[in-house]
């Protein structure tokens, strides 16, 4: 299918409360993680 993997932003951020108290911030930083984990 062509899926290596799935990252959720409310898991990486702690909780869905956390996840909304800064959406943009919580998703650049998954993204920043998500950046580093596949340039290994």
């Amino acid at each position: 299918m062509g899926v290596d993997a799935a990252f959720g932003v409310a898991d990486h951020a702690g909780g869905v409360e956390a996840s909304m108290a800064d959406p943009a911030g919580t998703l650049a930083a998954l993204a920043a993680h998500v950046a580093g984990t596949w340039s290994r």
